[in-house]
């Protein structure tokens, strides 16, 4: 049976064992990646307090860091990243992200531009996937470090986000309750159950085919199916959409109904231009990472 999850990375014991095959680089000439999981003076077993053998899916993420890090890291991220699509919503481009990013975006399109400073019933919902790693400074410092916005593409990560593992269902209920959850606080919506979802005209439209073929959302949860919102679906009724698709390729009747305020697109268009930016993506030829970089900017 081949190993799945965070037991694919442990190499085999005779790797780096023997003269020559685990040298160690000055710190003055090269900064090394903090050594995670299984140091090389440790016995033959894997960190059991980063990882968990019964979870081969889990990454164990400590309290403290978790609370001095994590969320106070992220709680600075989102401002900065709500402030400028906030800015950029409402037609203070001096303030908002730079124009290149914004240049001949997928995400971004005239007719989008056109309209800013009059959607105000936009309430700049993000839902935004970062690439996050441990980093270690020239001091030995140990530290979550954000390097921009996922290479995996926008919407991959939300999906997941829901399940202990792949194909697994053990946690259905999470992706539901997240949802209700963001549409009372932001909204004000009285709901609680994937029916209350589909009643107050909650849909979800699939991402489509990818702008790269490995930023594919993938089989959407089986929770989702009565939400789905297909591209010959009528809009009757509909009031939010859930949909990680480029502003520019949207059906014409969903981009309508948003820039006449008669529909609530979840994330907030503008948040995804940092995946549709064409600079990028072709510097993602020579630079896969290079399609982090565009979140940096703000």
């Amino acid at each position: 049976m081949p190993l799945a999850g965070w037991k694919q990375l442990i190499p085999p014991a005779n790797v780096f064992r023997g003269k020559g095959r685990y040298p160690v680089e000055a710190y003055s000439e090269f900064m090394p990646p903090p050594r995670l999981g299984w140091k090389a003076y440790s016995p033959d077993a894997p960190d059991l307090q980063l990882f968990d053998t019964e979870d081969p899916w889990g990454w164990h993420v400590t309290e403290y860091e978790e609370h001095n890090e994590m969320q106070l890291g992220l709680m600075q991220v989102a401002r900065q990243v709500i402030s400028k699509l906030h800015h950029l919503l409402h037609g203070d481009h001096l303030h908002g992200p730079p124009n290149r990013v914004l240049q001949d975006n997928l995400a971004w399109t005239p007719e989008l531009a056109a309209h800013c400073g009059k959607l105000e019933h936009d309430r700049c919902v993000v839902l935004m996937p970062l690439a996050l790693s441990r980093t270690q400074d020239d001091k030995g410092r140990v530290r979550w470090t954000l390097f921009g916005g996922s290479e995996q593409g926008p919407a991959k990560a939300f999906w997941k986000s829901f399940q202990a593992a792949p194909g697994s269902t053990e946690q259905e209920h999470l992706g539901p309750d997240f949802l209700c959850h963001l549409l009372r606080t932001v909204y004000h919506e009285a709901v609680q159950t994937v029916a209350d979802l589909k009643k107050i005209g909650f849909r979800i439209l699939p991402l489509g085919e990818p702008t790269k073929d490995f930023w594919s959302e993938g089989e959407l949860p089986a929770w989702t199916t009565p939400l789905v919102l297909s591209e010959s679906s009528t809009l009757a009724g509909v009031k939010y959409v859930l949909t990680f698709r480029p502003f520019g390729q949207l059906p014409n009747a969903v981009r309508q109904g948003y820039l006449k305020g008669k529909i609530h697109l979840l994330p907030t268009p503008p948040s995804l231009l940092f995946w549709g930016s064409p600079h990028y993506l072709q510097l993602h030829r020579e630079l896969p990472l290079g399609l982090q970089v565009p979140l940096l900017y703000l």
